[in-house]
């Protein structure tokens, strides 16, 4: 979280905790993302400090390819424990958890929308993961061509998201029906199927 967002304090305190005053390493990628930026995975006494934060909940999965694709399967597995878990930002506190039953309570705002994808439209503009059976009222987590582009770059496909229960994290818009538009994997968290 940035400074001033809730669990930013914690996320700092436990970032300055795994890292100390020793030395880091930086696994870096070769290739810079689409912003020239140099990402990297940052370990500490042989510990995964990026993977450390996600798992207990005060950081969120942000996984930028190329260097998001071969921690992707972990981040994403770790941030399932901390949701089902309830951990830091996955514990209500942070960010309300509605049911997608509820998602049209929380319009205009950050929240985390619970629930089972039932269905997947693929229209000519975006993907629908559809979460009941009225496109027009229900809730549904949209990909444009840039959200699922950064599936395929990272090697998940929307597709296998049909039947599994999700959090999907993001603003709750309207538009026939309440809807998280939806960047990457990171926003969607599997928590069973």
């Amino acid at each position: 979280p940035e400074r001033g967002e809730p669990m930013a304090d914690l996320a700092t305190d436990m970032l300055k905790a795994l890292v100390g005053t020793g030395s880091i390493t930086l696994l870096s990628c070769t290739e810079r993302d689409r912003y020239g930026r140099l990402l990297s995975v940052i370990q500490s006494g042989g510990v995964n400090v990026n993977l450390s934060l996600v798992k207990e909940g005060v950081a969120l999965p942000l996984l930028i390819p190329p260097c998001g694709i071969p921690v992707a399967e972990d981040v994403l597995a770790v941030a399932s424990e901390a949701a089902r878990a309830g951990k830091g930002l996955y514990s209500g506190k942070a960010m309300r958890i509605v049911s997608h039953l509820a998602a049209d309570t929380l319009i205009g705002e950050r929240a985390m929308v619970q629930g089972k994808i039932v269905g997947l439209f693929k229209g000519p503009k975006a993907w629908h993961l559809n979460f009941g059976d009225d496109y027009r009222t229900d809730f549904t987590a949209v990909l444009f061509s840039n959200g699922r582009e950064r599936y395929r770059e990272l090697g998940v496909m929307p597709e296998s998201l049909v039947g599994s229960e999700v959090l999907v994290i993001g603003k709750v818009k309207s538009y026939n029906g309440p809807e998280i538009i939806v960047n990457g994997p990171g926003q969607i968290i599997v928590l069973g199927r």
